[in-house]
């Protein structure tokens, strides 16, 4: 039987878990089914049960499997995000383990909690409008706790500059976008580039924070009892709070509105020692992110984006969602990418 790609047989999971918890005997899994896939990774869910000591175990687990180039460095990443995430109190699922070995299971994947929720976007549009703004209170919370976590518990090597150059952040991130154009060839997106080195000097960061990296609704889980959790941290870094923000911001733009946008972002801004000035730069950041990565998958494959392989269509069915990214960015510089024109045409 075939659960996902990349798993053939159940049976090679329960041999791993053999392996990776040789005191538990007796090992069974129930039928393994699958819990949702991302852009970037496919997540199944099983209960295990064990015999450990005499007494009986079990725990209801998801595994999560990591697609295309940079798999291993993706899965190790979220591991130690979520781990450090966990230590600090933040609500993401506990993580078990680390397997980068594809032969296992044909791709790298972590073992962690399966969370019993339901994702917020759903309920947001299923919701009447008192319960669609309590479920926003509950998002912003989750943001702003995010980026009030002490970010140097999750810095693995210092960097000085974070504290001491307040345009680290900026510098950093044209510095890998001129590094990523190079080495794409996508020579259309270099005018947005050098837009933003002009308004360099209008983006230097007051305070380092913690961020999401792709924080919407639909990685936000709600349990039964209301409490929410966190997912898919493979984005996770030390950052300006604001490219997280404006981030958010374009999502709920572009996938519920301009009304739910002002929602959130009314909620942020009243969080003591919230920094939004210069939100429209960090938008255009946003929209050149969205527009470059879907651009590169579509020319050039989802795999070299670390996708799975099924994405291109996705991106080509939504189409009318690229088109939002693309007007806001000329709204906001007046700057055109032909090559995204011409995918639109």
């Amino acid at each position: 039987m075939t659960l996902l790609s990349g798993i053939n047989n159940p049976d090679n999971i329960l041999r791993y878990l053999s392996r990776q918890y040789p005191n538990r005997l007796n090992i069974t899994i129930s039928e393994p089914v699958p819990l949702g896939s991302g852009w970037e990774s496919e997540i199944i869910g099983f209960h295990a049960a064990w015999q450990e000591e005499g007494i009986s175990g079990g725990l209801p687990i998801a595994l999560r499997l990591y697609n295309g180039q940079g798999a291993i460095e993706k899965a190790t990443h979220e591991y130690q995000s979520l781990a450090n995430l966990h230590k600090a109190g933040y609500p993401v699922p506990a993580v078990y383990a680390l397997h980068v070995d594809p032969s296992t299971l044909g791709k790298p994947f972590i073992i962690m909690e399966m969370i019993d929720g339901k994702a917020m976007w759903g309920l947001l549009d299923q919701s009447s409008p008192e319960e669609a703004s309590q479920l926003l209170d509950q998002l912003n919370d989750l943001l702003i706790k995010l980026h009030s976590l002490d970010w140097r518990r999750f810095q693995v090597d210092f960097d000085p500059a974070l504290e001491n150059n307040p345009y680290w952040f900026i510098d950093r991130w044209l510095n890998m976008g001129g590094v990523a154009l190079a080495g794409s060839g996508l020579e259309d997106f270099k005018p947005v580039l050098r837009w933003l080195e002009l308004r360099r000097n209008l983006l230097g960061c007051q305070r380092p924070a913690a961020v999401h990296g792709d924080f919407h609704p639909n990685n936000v889980l709600i349990k039964a009892d209301g409490s929410a959790v966190v997912i898919d941290w493979t984005n996770f870094q030390v950052a300006d709070p604001r490219y997280d923000l404006a981030w958010t911001l374009l999502l709920a733009r572009v996938y519920a509105g301009e009304n739910v946008r002002h929602m959130i972002l009314d909620r942020y801004v009243q969080s003591p020692g919230t920094q939004i000035d210069s939100l429209d730069i960090f938008e255009v950041i946003a929209c050149t992110r969205r527009l470059y990565d879907i651009y590169n998958s579509l020319s050039n494959g989802a795999d070299q984006m670390g996708m799975r392989p099924e994405i291109t269509r996705i991106m080509q069915e939504q189409l009318w969602a690229v088109r939002i990214v693309y007007d806001l960015l000329l709204s906001h510089t007046g700057v055109r990418i032909q090559a995204v024109e011409k995918l639109l045409s």
